[in-house]
């Protein structure tokens, strides 16, 4: 009788750990990755900022003009939100991370920046909508031009 209590308790033990474990890994992170600058056909400021506005917009970032060259833009899913700050010049663009709601934002053992995979995907996708928006930007420039 002795035997079976010690290998219940043992047993028991064992279940809220493993348990734990697995909680543990519902939390998904990656690395949170800030893309690299981009490069850009050359347009006004106007022009710039006329086509981050549409990239924005193409998949629900709500994007607002801090400053001149400056946009925050803000993505709201579901019960996650995202926020990035976009500088640009004539040409050229970066996308950085600012703050997050529900994205398991958080920083490794060595401070590197994590976050929900998803996050990544969504601001990849916003630099490949603002990216296109600049080059139909700069092919209307080319056709006026003509």
């Amino acid at each position: 009788m002795r035997s079976s209590n010690n290998i219940l308790n043992w047993l028991s033990v064992f279940v809220v750990i493993m348990m734990i474990v697995g909680l543990g890994g519902c939390v998904r992170q990656d690395p949170l990755i800030n893309p690299q600058p981009v490069t850009s056909p050359e347009l006004s400021m106007d022009n710039m900022e006329a086509a981050i506005f549409e990239g924005c917009a193409k998949r629900g970032w709500s994007p607002a003009k801090i400053q001149e060259g400056l946009v925050e833009a803000t993505l709201y899913i579901r019960e996650h939100i995202a926020v990035v700050r976009i500088s640009f010049l004539p040409g050229r663009f970066t996308i950085k991370y600012v703050r997050s709601d529900k994205l398991n934002y958080g920083k490794d053992k060595n401070g590197g920046e994590l976050i929900h995979p998803r996050y990544n995907e969504w601001v990849q996708n916003l630099k490949n909508d603002i990216t296109v928006a600049i080059a139909q930007k700069a092919r209307e420039r080319k056709i006026k031009s003509r």
